[in-house]
Order: structure tokens, then sequence, then C-alpha cells
């Protein structure tokens, strides 16, 4: 005889009578049966949090123990299996940018097992490359301005010929007469990272003097913006 409507964790006892039309025997005289139903816990609450590259996860017993005190959990990490046990904490160091979802199963004391729980977390991103400026030399006066698209927006002071600069990075804009679509950012002051130039004016070889005739359209060590 199945008997339904009871709650996990709460203690029942079974007595039985023999009945029929004419009425009821006493309770049986054989020891009453007792029963304490259990089920499936409910999931753990799970959350993380993220330290640069390190990754920090918890987890909280779930509200329903399902009839039974929780014994353990189950962890598992982007779908393997990391570890078994009491331990309610999980962390990791990873790469930059790295994304990596933890699970997590509770299981009571009767070997019921709750569905799982996840939490996803994103480490930082890296750290923006820093290069020294790179000097550059003109070959003629050249005009900056603080629109590298168009040589447009607002025009800065000029370079004079034969100016060494420091040059930030490079990009490409708008094609100058023979073609060359690369332009500095120029770091010195007073540009200072505010203005765009031509890389056309500049010798992009390491000389200083002469003509610009057959020199580089731009210097290969500036790195790219």
């Amino acid at each position: 005889m199945a008997i339904g409507g009871l709650t996990n964790g709460t203690t029942y006892t079974v007595s039985v009578k023999a009945c029929n039309t004419n009425g009821c025997t006493p309770t049986s005289d054989v020891p009453s049966t007792t029963a304490d139903p259990f089920g499936d816990p409910s999931a753990p609450a799970v959350s993380g949090s993220v330290s640069g590259t390190t990754i920090n996860w918890s987890w909280a017993a779930p509200s329903n123990d399902g009839g039974r005190s929780i014994s353990g959990y189950n962890v598992f990490l982007d779908g393997t299996q990391v570890a078994s046990g009491t331990q309610t904490t999980y962390s990791g160091s990873y790469g930059y940018s790295a994304s990596h979802t933890l699970s997590v199963e509770a299981v009571n004391s009767a070997g019921a097992v709750s569905s799982e729980a996840s939490s996803t977390e994103t480490t930082v991103s890296a750290p923006p490359v820093t290069t020294a400026p790179i000097s550059e030399t003109t070959g003629s006066v050249a005009h900056t301005w603080t629109d590298y698209a168009d040589a447009g927006g607002t025009e800065g002071p000029s370079i004079a010929s034969n100016q060494t600069v420091q040059i930030t990075c490079k990009l490409t804009g708008l094609a100058v007469a023979d073609g060359n679509t690369w332009w500095y950012k120029i770091a010195s002051s007073p540009w200072s990272n505010a203005y765009y130039v031509s890389a056309d004016a500049f010798y992009n070889n390491g000389e200083t003097s002469g003509s610009l005739s057959g020199t580089p359209f731009v210097d290969p060590n500036v790195p790219s913006c």
C-alpha cells in the first residue's frame, strides 16, 4: 500500500487494523512501522566574483534539503567535475577575458542529488600595451589636424621642416596627393596626442635630412593605434 501526500523529513507512524462489515480488530500487536520520507534537495545558490584573472565562486546550502541533511556537493567547471565534498568555495586563475561556468549539485545524506545551479564569470580584459614614443623627423613643413580622416577639425601648430617629434602610433586616414594614407598621432608637446599629421611628411627611415623622394610611406616600427 502506498501513502501519498507526505512531507519529506517528517516522521510518520503506521499502525494496522483489520476491518469488515462487523467492525475492526484492535490495532495489530505487531510493532508499528515508522516512515521518514525523503526526496531531492533543491539547488544550492551559487555566486561568483572576479579579481583580475582569478574567479572566486561560493555557494550556500539549498533552502530545501529534501528531508535529509546536506552531506556534500558535486562541483563542475565548464561541464567537467572538479570537486566532490563538503567545501562551499572554488577558485581558479585564468587568462585575460576568460569566461568559465561553475555548476554545483547538492547531495543529501540519503544520496539524493539536486539539479545544478550555475554561475558564469569573465576575467578582466588585458591592459593596453604601452610603448615608448618613436622619434620621427620631417622632410618638409607638416600641418597637423584633430581629424585625420579628412585632414579637418581643428588645425594645430605646424611641424617645421627637419624637426624631430615623438610619435605615439600610426593609423590610416585621408590619402594625400601621392596616395599615402598613413597618419601619425603626435606625442610631443604642444600636440600632446590631440593632433595628427600625415606620415608622408616624414623620412620614416631614420634619416633627418635630404630629399623625401623614395622614402617609405610609414615607419613600420611605429605601433598601430
